[in-house]
């Protein structure tokens, strides 16, 4: 069975998932990584899964733009 990471470990392997993932050439994608620094993990799924529910401190950094026109 999978461990979840320790709540200490858990946001920057996050962060660094998210840093592979988000592609500097895409708008959307650069507003979403402003966010990352400002991600907290909430809380987690029980069943092992490995989902995480993040909460974003939005008085710190505006929203991404969302739908086609950017």
């Amino acid at each position: 069975m999978t461990e979840s990471l320790p709540e200490d470990e858990a946001e920057p392997a996050v962060a660094d998932v998210l840093d592979l993932v988000l592609n500097l050439d895409e708008p959307v994608q650069v507003a979403l990584r402003r966010q990352v620094p400002r991600l907290r993990v909430q809380s987690r799924c029980t069943c092992w899964c490995g989902t995480a529910y993040f909460e974003l401190d939005i008085d710190e950094v505006g929203p991404a733009p969302t739908g086609l026109s950017i």
